[in-house]
């Protein structure tokens, strides 16, 4: 018997890139690792507005699920747009230093 994983997961939403076997959340555009799409643009617009994101703000601002808010912020953190502070609960992120 297979596992189904439910629609909304972050695995869900993920797809492969060309580059290095690397994967990219479907809210990125493929081969432009720097410019978020979909509901990654709206997270990276939130937290340049509000200068500091959450979880719970994530899904405010987009209506998506936490796992999948985690996932397109830790990918923002990966492309040098957004850095993380503080740990589990307490996780937030806030714009890259320019």
């Amino acid at each position: 018997m297979s596992a189904q994983v439910p629609i909304g997961s972050a695995v869900a939403n993920m797809r492969s890139s060309s580059r290095l076997g690397a994967r990219t959340p479907a809210g990125y555009a493929q081969g432009s690792q720097r410019r978020p799409q979909g509901p990654a643009r709206l997270l990276l617009a939130a937290l340049r507005e509000r200068r500091v994101l959450d979880n719970a703000s994530g899904r405010a601002v987009t209506g998506l699920d936490g796992a999948t808010i985690r996932a397109l912020l830790q990918q923002l953190v990966a492309i040098g747009q957004a850095r993380v502070v503080g740990r589990k609960r307490g996780t937030r992120y806030l714009p890259a230093r320019r």
